[in-house]
């Protein structure tokens, strides 16, 4: 998981140079931060590893502290945004 995590911020970087020079790699929209969060909340709960074990045990509980309301919608790629905040999530 973490050679997933480094591909994928070698992978930003490369889009970001993209950009710069005239390209576009990225899917610049409006984003809810929020609903991201919950997303990869969700997915967390359900990831299992290799052996069909779940990543989060029963005994815990995955809560979302991002502060509903305050978060003020970003421009960003949703997709790649839930990528990256679920590899730090689970790694």
């Amino acid at each position: 998981r973490l050679l997933d995590l480094v591909t994928n911020i070698m992978e930003m970087a490369r889009a970001e140079k993209m950009e710069e020079s005239g390209g576009q790699l990225l899917d610049r929209r409006p984003v809810n931060i929020m609903d991201i969060v919950d997303e990869v909340i969700g997915m967390t709960e359900m990831a299992v590893d290799k052996s069909g074990r779940h990543l989060v045990g029963s005994n815990v509980i995955m809560v979302n502290n991002v502060c509903k309301g305050k978060l003020p919608m970003v421009v960003g790629d949703s997709y790649k945004i839930t990528q990256l905040l679920y590899n730090l999530v689970t790694n």
